[in-house]
């Protein structure tokens, strides 16, 4: 199973890819978070195999998260 974090600030659209992606069963869905300060730890704690990251969040940008 392909385990997947979201890094979205925006509610409908962090809800919209959930939806989406919880509709097949070989991925799942194993947190999100609307900040990167709140993705970062998550992806410590989660160690997914897929973060999809927004660029534009509120407290760093989308690029420094995922370096």
């Amino acid at each position: 199973m392909l385990r997947i974090v979201i890094v979205e600030p925006e509610t409908l659209t962090l809800l919209g890819f959930k939806t989406a992606i919880s509709q097949s069963p070989d991925i799942e869905v194993t947190g999100d978070a609307t900040s990167g300060k709140l993705g970062f730890q998550l992806i410590e704690q989660t160690n997914p195999d897929v973060v999809l990251v927004d660029l534009l969040l509120p407290d760093m940008s989308g690029l420094e998260l995922t370096r």
